[in-house]
């Protein structure tokens, strides 16, 4: 078995799944269903929350922090709403300076 840093497992989710660089719930998902150890326990939804709130699955935060500096650096892993997002960026600089 290949180990896959986080880093790793990102690029290869936002490369195969597409949808995956506009949506972070689908991205933690994929990179949840990797997970051999999960794949390995039969487990309710409600102990799969229980262990998710008591952090056995690590910090979900982390994924989408490494997603946004990846895209920020890597234009071919970039969906459409950062594109978009990105397009409006010098009307909100202007709009948040403050005049004195």
């Amino acid at each position: 078995m290949t180990y896959f840093t986080l880093k790793n497992q990102i690029i290869s989710k936002l490369k195969e799944y597409p949808e995956t660089r506009d949506n972070d719930n689908a991205l933690i998902a994929h990179i949840l269903m990797d997970m051999e150890f999960l794949k390995l326990k039969k487990l309710s939804a409600e102990q799969f929350l229980v262990n998710l709130m008591e952090g056995e699955y690590g910090s979900i935060e982390s994924i989408t922090r490494c997603r946004r500096a990846l895209q920020e650096k890597n234009e071919d892993l970039r969906g459409e709403l950062w594109k978009e997002r990105h397009g409006y960026q010098e009307t909100v600089k202007s709009q948040l300076k403050f005049e004195f």
